[in-house]
């Protein structure tokens, strides 16, 4: 029986087709309850309530939670008035339909059957050889297959590069990246998010081990520092990744209910917060106003911390820059605390899954 290698890791079989190898809006329980919002103490100012040394300068004077939230948070997030920037991927620019865009004639499949998982197996002149899988009726080249997530990735002809995934689902294969509905609202909002975030990270993993692009390369290594592109360091971001998609995706089987709609919020207020018991809520402000690459990043974002036991040592901008946590520091640039950071492990979903 031949079997071929289609990621660093997982073996495939041509012969076989064997691949080897609470409800929303509510919260915990409050420990205290202060003073009524409409009573403030009306405390002098100081110089620490003039310039806030330890807030980033676009939070200062604000509330290091909104009053919507029903518990102490252990972590707040990044100000929701300064989302991430986050790049778009092949899972943000997916679309409805879009996958058209990516057939290739159904020539290729002649003289061929499908195997036990309806992947089509062309072996060319010199042995290597092309999978192929029918979505609907249109016929789409793919490769990069994940063991775990049992996904295969779309193939952009003209390319070759890794555009969107396809999963199983009753015995067909189907866009992931283009679920057929969501509810309404933010509860919706939340739900796309964490599957955007899932299919980032799914990507990703076909690609840490792989050959990066020049540009791949330059901005791992702004973002990590030097060792990223060592194998060491592609172990341990892998390692950060696949924790990381773990969560998400036991997340997703409980029903998403640890991921709950928050209080209004606003441009200072906190983008998210999270709760000791896993919880985190998302404040209205910002599911409202972030693109949808910028919720896919902060969902990864925050199960990172749970799954990879990240820590917001800085935050970044659009430009890969780093920018103060809530807290107002930045943690030194070394490798060690940046594949042990949220918003670093996050970027890196992103840019791995444009690769």
């Amino acid at each position: 029986m031949l079997s071929i290698s289609v990621n660093s890791q997982d073996r495939y079989s041509s012969a076989s087709g064997d691949f080897c190898a609470a409800p929303c809006g509510s919260g915990p329980s409050p420990v205290r309850v202060e003073r009524p919002a409409g009573s403030p103490p009306g405390a002098p100012d100081t110089p620490v309530s003039y310039q806030g040394p330890g807030i980033p300068p676009q939070a200062r004077n604000a509330s290091a939670a909104s009053p919507s939230f029903n518990a102490s948070p252990v972590r707040a997030e990044r100000p929701a008035g300064t989302p991430p920037g986050a790049p778009d991927t092949p899972v943000t620019r997916l679309r409805s339909g879009d996958l058209h865009q990516y057939r290739v004639s159904p020539n290729h499949l002649r003289g061929l059957q499908p195997d036990r998982n309806g992947i089509y197996t062309r072996t060319l002149a010199d042995r290597s050889r092309h999978y192929f899988a029918d979505v609907d009726g249109d016929i789409y080249r793919v490769g990069g297959f994940d063991r775990q997530s049992l996904t295969w990735q779309v193939l952009d002809p003209r390319s070759g590069k890794e555009v969107a995934p396809l999963q199983r689902t009753d015995g067909k294969w189907t866009a992931a990246a283009a679920p057929a509905s969501y509810p309404r609202g933010y509860r919706g909002t939340i739900l796309r998010a964490l599957d955007g975030g899932i299919h980032n990270v799914i990507l990703a993993l076909t690609q840490v081990r792989g050959n990066w692009s020049r540009a791949t390369s330059a901005t791992m290594n702004t973002l990590f520092g030097r060792g990223a592109s060592s194998e060491g360091g592609k172990a341990r971001i892998e390692q950060g990744l696949r924790n990381t998609l773990n969560q998400m995706q036991e997340s997703k089987r409980t029903g998403a209910r640890n991921l709950q709609v928050g209080g209004e919020g606003g441009p200072n207020s906190p983008s998210a917060v999270a709760f000791g018991n896993g919880t985190v809520q998302f404040t209205k402000y910002t599911l409202r106003n972030w693109r949808p690459a910028d919720l896919n990043e902060l969902m990864v974002h925050e199960f990172t911390h749970t799954g990879a036991g990240t820590k917001d040592h800085w935050y970044l901008n659009r430009n890969n820059g780093r920018i103060p946590n809530w807290g107002g520091s930045i943690s030194p640039l070394t490798f060690h605390n940046a594949v042990n950071n949220a918003d670093t492990l996050a970027r890196s979903s992103s840019v791995l899954a444009n690769n």
